[in-house]
């Protein structure tokens, strides 16, 4: 298992022979968030992760999978999300400029049309990967208010950039 705890990713392993069982971690404090099979080794399947409301962030920000990354992201989108969290998701894909970053799909920010998310938005349409900036290119549309956001999106035009960008530029 993995857990967080004073804001780091921590690792300890568990012997299971059991369908139910109960086991103890040593730790100075209670955990933010516990991480089942956080490098997905386990051979049996967790259909549903049994993280609180409480630990998506924590599983957001320190798993070290990206499918449990998406799957906290995606949970903590569902509703109306507050600012806070939009900005701490914004903030956390930022820190991934990679060609192939851990989540590429960004769309469901994108169709939020949420101000707070702009400059998120204008920084992404010189991401790396095709996706993430046609999904910058599709929440900067939806939040562009004045002459610099329109130039950048003419700028996603170009017969350099991929087709879905252009597509979400226009």
């Amino acid at each position: 298992i993995a857990f967080v705890a004073d804001h780091s990713l921590r690792r300890a392993s568990i012997h299971i022979n059991a369908a139910d069982q109960m086991f103890e971690v040593a730790a100075s404090s209670a955990p933010k968030a516990v991480i089942f099979d956080p490098d997905h080794e386990f051979l049996r399947d967790l259909p549903k992760q049994p993280w609180t409301a409480e630990e998506l962030p924590y599983v957001f920000l320190y798993a070290p999978n990206p499918t449990d990354m998406e799957t906290a992201m995606n949970r903590l989108l569902e509703g109306a999300p507050t600012d806070e969290t939009l900005r701490m998701i914004a903030g956390r894909l930022r820190q991934d400029t990679q060609p192939f970053p851990a989540i590429p799909n960004t769309s469901r920010l994108a169709n939020l049309g949420n101000k707070v998310l702009h400059e998120f938005f204008l920084a992404e349409t010189s991401h790396p990967n095709y996706e993430r900036r046609a999904n910058a290119a599709t929440g900067l549309a939806r939040l562009a208010t004045g002459a610099e956001d329109r130039k950048r999106l003419r700028q996603l035009l170009g017969d350099d950039q991929p087709y879905d960008v252009v597509a979400a530029a226009l």
